[in-house]
């Protein structure tokens, strides 16, 4: 598990315990449980001291420890040992009673020494435990819950009509984009991002999508084409259901709703992974010229016709604006493409063509 799986878990536990968790966010711990052997066991661990806390049952029933453990025995690194010795010293002085005596001495053969119990404040043992409590998290979340800085992954280098929600969503074409700043959403238009590992994608709107690191990027929904040179291989698009890892290519993917998810290759091969991160997964090649389709409550690809006119490979240049300015009702570019169709770049539902024989333009 890595540090965001371990705070979310965190923080569904916390759910737990305050009674505010949601039927989504139960069945996403429950997800957790069943997959995860180590998160069973902070599960159980949490649960249990909360349990002891509210009952009092740590305080009433401290079992009495005759001697001290094995190093090799001792639960936490030798860190939270000495920070528990630092808390000793500062700890505030336990007050114990002064035995009564009776006013009158006897004397007798053998001396009667009278017992007396030492009592310790319960509010002191509170204090010790929750303290040590909080000084166990502390450590916990340092090592492997706080998450990493946020940092510059990646370049908006062009746009087209794009319109974005929320307003933390970038805007100025040159602008740097940071990761681990939650989802972009792209509402109209296209984007051409380049990340600094070398990839560059073109995303359509409607669109959702994240920057993780320089490169990989997760596409919630919407549709994205890339281009990835040879220098770049690696670089990965996550879906809800799957990984793409490019191999040098170039591949659409497109992400409905529902999770399901269409990858298209047209040039070179990717590397595709079945499943969600964290879990056991399948791979499998996916060539030049194939598509597969990935159902969302399903962990097989099912093969599918290439779609060359599903995705937008560049932005308009600015001849191509001007035109589309001017709303024509068609507009072809006659691009060299596989199956030879002229697509009417100003409606692509009316006024398709395709080619026939061979065409040539002489300059007069």
């Amino acid at each position: 598990m890595n540090s965001d799986q371990i705070k979310r878990m965190f923080e569904l536990f916390e759910a737990v315990r305050e009674g505010t968790i949601t039927d989504a966010q139960f069945s996403h711990l429950d997800q957790i449980l069943a997959e995860n052997e180590l998160a069973c066991k902070y599960y159980f661990e949490f649960i249990n001291m909360c349990v002891n806390l509210k009952s009092r049952k740590a305080l009433e029933e401290t079992p009495v420890v005759n001697e001290f453990p094995d190093k090799d025995d001792l639960p936490y690194d030798e860190r939270l040992w000495q920070a528990l010795a630092n808390d000793e010293k500062t700890a505030p002085a336990i007050h114990i009673e002064k035995p009564k005596m009776d006013s009158e001495i006897q004397f007798v053969n053998k001396a009667q020494v009278q017992k007396t119990s030492h009592k310790v404040s319960k509010p002191l043992l509170y204090t010790a435990i929750l303290s040590t409590a909080a000084l166990v998290f502390l450590l916990v979340y340092v090592n492997f819950i706080l998450p990493p800085p946020s940092q510059a992954v990646a370049t908006l280098v062009d746009s087209f009509n794009a319109e974005w929600g929320g307003m933390d969503s970038p805007a100025v074409i040159g602008s740097r984009l940071r990761n681990r700043q939650g989802s972009l959403w792209l509402q109209k238009g296209l984007v051409e991002i380049e990340f600094d590992y070398g990839a560059k994608v073109l995303i359509q709107a409607p669109a959702n999508f994240e920057l993780e690191t320089a490169e990989e990027i997760y596409l919630h929904t919407g549709r994205l084409y890339a281009k990835v040179p040879g220098r770049s291989k690696g670089f990965t698009v996550h879906t809800p259901n799957s990984s793409i890892i490019d191999l040098g290519t170039e591949f659409g993917v497109k992400v409905d709703m529902d999770g399901s998810s269409d990858i298209h290759v047209f040039k070179g091969k990717t590397s595709l992974m079945l499943g969600t991160r964290g879990s056991m997964r399948q791979s499998q090649i996916l060539s030049e010229n194939h598509a597969l389709r990935v159902k969302s409550n399903a962990l097989i690809a099912s093969e599918i016709a290439l779609d060359e006119n599903m995705f937008i490979r560049h932005l308009p240049s600015p001849y191509e604006q001007a035109v589309l300015k001017s709303r024509p009702h068609a507009y072809w570019r006659f691009e060299d493409n596989l199956s030879g169709m002229a697509m009417n770049s100003a409606d692509k539902s009316h006024y398709n063509g395709k080619f026939f024989g061979n065409c040539s333009l002489e300059e007069a």
